[in-house]
């Protein structure tokens, strides 16, 4: 019983500690500092909206490699069932489904 007291007492002090240390942080932001933060986190939200548009666009980008790869599967097994060879309808040799990465940036 001892031991829950105990526990319960230092959990209380602990939420003491906590909100004496985030009247401290509030207190220590000096003035303008709330812009700044503010400007901060409107830009970290702007390049998460910005990741988040690029990763979109990658997975449109793979699925559309997808369906051209499903196409091509698809030539190559009415050609084989038609008795031709399947190796008719492979592309050219320009012909590449997964484009090399842009390491551009």
């Amino acid at each position: 019983m001892g031991n829950i007291r105990a526990r319960t007492r230092e959990c209380g002090s602990r939420r003491k500690v906590r909100a004496s240390h985030r009247a401290a942080a509030a207190a220590a932001v000096p003035e303008g500092g709330e812009d700044r933060i503010l400007q901060m986190l409107e830009r970290l939200m702007n390049s998460v909206d910005q990741l988040r548009e690029e990763i979109a666009m990658g997975f449109e980008r793979m699925d559309n490699r997808f369906d051209d790869i499903h196409a091509l599967v698809q030539r190559m097994g009415q050609r084989s069932a038609a008795g031709e060879s399947w190796v008719s309808a492979l592309p050219g040799p320009s012909f590449r489904p997964f484009p090399p990465a842009d390491r551009s940036s």
